[in-house]
């Protein structure tokens, strides 16, 4: 088998992972100001209710899904009205404690109820190979490479073109003029939230039937999805859809080339060399929006 298919395939469906818990990120910031630190929490949590509504529900892999991906937006909007909303109209350190305290208590919760240990998840999909002549890749990372740029492109159709997305851009952009033309800032904010935590979902949802499923796998997550803001820059989801394949597929090569250890250091390399070179980020503007006080 030519191995740069397996590359390909593993680089865009890590980069979509990636990408989806950072377009979350990203949205949040835009509309908050807060920079959501639990949203690595969130993906893990879209993981274990994934695991116990396909253990208890038994209704299939992707229904299963789309139950997970409303669950956890309805949790989102609770925890946008208890972490974020009261917080707004403070400095943005508050929003970020808040968000950081939020994900520990949803890490200790899965805890107590889990324990540490790995649990697996088992899909029709995962021992499925697809053999294309010389090639032979496994569905279920197909699934995860087509459904994360697919989650992409639905987002950025939604926030470019529809009504509520539109207000989404207004808000990143100036929220006082916002209020002044009778935009509802909360529910903007509940609406990016619930977005943001949906999407986190959706990208567990794709790649826990191939990993372990862990308490811990948000806290490795959010560093990612955070260099993939950082690298893209404060500004549209095509940019940090740009960064997050970009990302994917530097450690995918790195993983093969050099050495599958050297693999989760690359993008936090990617992203000292593009703060040296640009510290806005790859598309960004230049703003202080992610260290503001």
């Amino acid at each position: 088998m030519d191995p740069i298919w397996q590359i390909l395939v593993n680089g865009v469906g890590l980069g979509a992972v990636y990408g989806l818990v950072a377009v979350g990120i990203q949205l949040i910031i835009g509309v908050s100001g807060v920079p959501n630190f639990a949203n690595g929490q969130f993906y893990m949590l879209g993981g274990y209710v994934l695991f116990l509504i396909l253990g208890f529900v038994g209704i299939g892999y992707f229904p299963s899904l789309f139950l997970c991906i409303l669950i956890l937006a309805g949790i989102g909007a609770i925890a946008e009205r208890i972490s974020i909303r009261p917080l707004m109209e403070r400095p943005r350190s508050a929003g970020l404690i808040s968000t950081l305290a939020l994900g520990m208590f949803i890490e200790g919760l899965i805890l107590i109820l889990f324990t540490a240990e790995p649990k697996t998840i088992n899909t029709p999909y995962s021992g499925i190979i697809l053999s294309i002549g010389d090639v032979s890749l496994s569905v279920q990372r197909i699934i995860m490479a087509v459904g994360g740029v697919g989650a992409f492109v639905l987002a950025d159709f939604f926030v470019r073109k529809t009504k509520v997305g539109k207000g989404l851009r207004a808000m990143s952009q100036n929220k006082q003029a916002c209020r002044i033309f009778g935009i509802d800032i909360f529910k903007m904010s509940r609406i990016a939230f619930m977005l943001g935590v949906a999407l986190a979902a959706f990208a567990a949802g794709l790649v826990v039937p191939l990993f372990a499923l862990s308490p811990f796998m948000g806290s490795f997550i959010i560093f990612k999805a955070f260099a993939v803001v950082i690298i893209a820059g404060i500004g549209e989801i095509r940019g940090v859809m740009f960064a997050a394949l970009l990302v994917g597929l530097t450690e995918s090569l790195a993983s093969f080339y050099i050495d599958p250890l050297f693999r989760d250091v690359t993008a936090f390399l990617f992203m000292i060399c593009v703060l040296l070179i640009r510290p806005q980020g790859i598309f960004g503007e230049k703003s202080d929006l992610l260290f503001a006080k």
